[in-house]
């Protein structure tokens, strides 16, 4: 079983680490070394300031030994002629001859002739001309604390317009053939102008398509490029439409308001330019299998419908096929999915002429090995690969289980960390393994932290987990520790942090359902105070509202939900913005035992409220909106289920209500479908009760 790694996980020690120097090399140990150690959190030991004074140094040199979890020497022609670190180095050995349990760990300053009992032993180089970035990584790795790594940098594109920078997590190593494969497609395949990237989740999608956008893509030829990541909260495609025509066209686009058809098409339009690049990431969101209220917390366990792959908007299913039929299109697009949009095939088979897909595989063992090094994990070439290949080279899963040897506590940062780990099964469960490892090791704060964190839907702010996490007083250090396992993204710029949608879904479901249901309920009183605006321009305006119903109806509250949804975010929605797909997502969430008809009565079943007006209501509210979205035949079961509540209540008087439900029936879903004798008949019914 893997330990968690850090300061004080167990108390056998109190400290993490006794540093064994030469007080001729003081200054840069008492300086940049002591503080660098602290910094990650790690508890030290040094003569200076820890001995007990008066105290006989040999027996503080003892303690110093025993009471530490590692030894650090500092080998300097100095240390190795100084007779006190020669006793401090030979008590550890005492203990552990071989230096099985790695208690002993040579940090090699300066040139000298160790002796044999030390030079048996891998140092870490700190000499003159050594990889001091990397020294760093692998000394605070081998002393049980994750490095802070810096964000990548990434070259500046100020023409391009990102609209949601990619968190890329540190050390991206290697796809250089999958990157080529972009490149070529790119800049040498006029013939499909759409180019599908298709992989499960955990295979590393975003993190490739954005490296290479950043790095292998010549801004000179490609001067107009949009990043669109539909993982982000506003990120619909009607919002991108917009955004995207806005880049394109500048203020143009503003002189007149286009309907979001029109929009769609000027903006086909817009891209028999030359030199655009348009990047769709996460586009299953898009699709209706992923589309919902639930696609945060939703793995790829879940056996799809054909009819999940189709798009929950008209105009996205437009925008493809319009794409995909014109091979000599001078722009590109390209889209990062888990499934491939089923208007992109083509009949008897493959994809339509324009539309090309390549699927995405695991990482190369060679890419495996640097990244580890990366890291800042010891082991040779052979260790490293022998320790990757049981896992497939799933990115992910090698991330994961980096974290688990950087935070192991017999052998932190040493490959060798992994072979405690239970590589039977197939492929798929020593990949979940590995996650739930991962996840067995966090302390129990740790642990809560990341099950509160996979109850948000989107990336989430500092402040907001600062206001809401139930141990506040050790929140730095959770993050940290979550963010070194490879468990949790930060996005340093916008002080927000992400999980993976694999992450996000299991510690979702291993979050037991009082506490799941007590963390849902802080969310929700965390957004409802937030303060309401007077005027809404946009769905991001709304983000708030949408959060707080959202943690409503997760608390159980579907009533409350309902009565929010009706009086802060119907009008704007359906009015103003027109968010019928939104609309959807949001009402369905009030149906949790699903929404299709019984197979005994053939009925829509009913959402979970406990007044029939408010069913009523729902009922009619959620088929518009279907109906809306060019989806009229789901639309008919809701609208009868709704006029079968106001026919009871047409017996109470209320004969106003069910006159337009039959006339909703009839106009909006009957008549669309060509259901034109049921229509006549619910007509017919309606003006008499007119």
């Amino acid at each position: 079983m893997m330990r968690a790694g850090g300061t004080n996980m167990s108390e056998e020690f109190q400290y993490d680490v006794f540093i064994s120097y030469s007080s001729r090399d003081r200054a840069w140990v008492r300086g940049e070394l002591l503080k660098r150690i602290e910094q990650a959190g790690l508890k030290a030991f040094i003569d200076f300031r820890d001995f007990t004074r008066g105290a006989p140094s040999i027996n503080e040199m003892e303690r110093g030994v025993v009471e530490c979890r590692k030894t650090l020497l500092i080998l300097t022609p100095d240390y190795i002629a100084s007779g006190w670190g020669e006793i401090e180095n030979i008590m550890l050995q005492t203990l552990d001859p071989a230096n099985r349990r790695l208690r002993l760990i040579p940090l090699l300053k300066a040139e000298c002739q160790k002796p044999l009992r030390i030079a048996a032993l891998t140092h870490i180089d700190f000499t003159a001309g050594a990889d001091l970035d990397l020294a760093w990584r692998q000394l605070l790795t081998a002393l049980g604390a994750a490095p802070e790594l810096p964000p990548p940098k990434e070259p500046a594109h100020p023409s391009w317009r990102l609209a949601h920078p990619y968190p890329m997590p540190p050390n991206f190593t290697g796809r250089v053939s999958e990157r080529g494969t972009l490149t070529r497609w790119l800049n040498e395949d006029a013939a499909h102008p759409l180019l599908v990237l298709r992989a499960l989740g955990g295979f590393g999608k975003s993190a490739l398509t954005w490296h290479w956008l950043t790095h292998d893509v010549d801004a000179q030829r490609w001067p107009h490029v949009v990043w669109w990541s539909f993982y982000e909260g506003d990120a619909s495609f009607d919002h991108f439409v917009v955004e995207a025509l806005t880049y394109l066209y500048g203020e143009q686009a503003k002189v007149q308001p286009l309907s979001a058809r029109e929009a769609l098409v000027a903006l086909l339009e817009g891209l028999h330019r030359t030199g655009t690049l348009l990047v769709l990431d996460g586009f299953e969101r898009v699709l209706r299998a992923f589309s919902g209220l639930e696609a945060a917390y939703q793995g790829d366990d879940v056996k799809h419908t054909e009819n999940d792959r189709d798009c929950v908007s008209p105009l996205a299913e437009h925008f493809l096929y319009n794409i995909a039929l014109q091979p000599q299109l001078r722009s590109k697009v390209l889209l990062t999915t888990r499934l491939c949009p089923r208007i992109l095939e083509a009949k008897g088979g493959g994809h339509l002429a324009g539309c090309r897909e390549v699927p995405l595989l695991q990482m190369q063992p060679e890419d495996a090995v640097a990244f580890f090094h990366a890291q800042g994990i010891r082991g040779t070439h052979t260790e490293l690969e022998l320790a990757c290949e049981p896992y497939g080279y799933h990115p992910l899963s090698l991330r994961l289980l980096a974290g688990l040897v950087i935070g192991d506590f017999q052998q932190p940062g040493d490959i060798a960390a992994a072979k405690r780990l239970d590589v039977s099964g197939d492929l798929v469960q020593r990949q979940h393994h590995v996650l739930e490892q991962a996840y067995d090791s966090l302390t129990p704060a740790g642990r809560n932290l990341l099950n509160c964190i996979a109850c948000f839907r989107w990336p989430t702010s500092y402040d907001t987990l600062k206001a809401t996490d139930s141990s506040p007083e050790t929140l730095d250090r959770d993050l940290r520790d979550l963010i070194g396992r490879g468990l949790l993204h930060h996005e340093l710029q916008k002080r927000r942090f992400d999980l993976h949608p694999i992450v996000r879904h299991y510690a979702y479901d291993r979050f037991a359902a009082p506490n799941r249901a007590a963390a849902h309920t802080r969310l929700r009183d965390y957004f409802a105070a937030v303060p309401k605006l007077e005027k809404v321009t946009s769905l991001e305006d709304l983000a708030p509202v949408i959060e707080l119903y959202h943690h409503t109806v997760r608390a159980g509250q579907f009533d409350e939900a309902r009565t929010l949804f009706r009086d802060r975010l119907h009008k704007p929605l359906y009015f103003q913005l027109g968010a019928y797909p939104l609309i959807i997502d949001l009402l369905r969430a009030l149906f949790p035992d699903g929404e299709d008809p019984s197979p005994s009565s053939g009925q829509a079943a009913l959402p979970r409220l406990k007044d029939e007006s408010a069913q009523a209501w729902t009922l009619n509210a959620l088929a518009i909106s279907y109906s809306l979205s060019g989806q009229s035949r789901r639309a008919v079961r809701l609208y009868e289920q709704h006029n079968a509540i106001q026919k009871k209540r047409e017996r109470r008087g209320d004969k106003r209500n069910l006159a337009i439900g039959l006339g909703n029936l009839a106009y909006v879903a009957q008549l669309p479908i060509g259901a034109l004798r049921s229509a006549e008949a619910n007509l017919r019914r309606s003006i008499e009760l007119s």
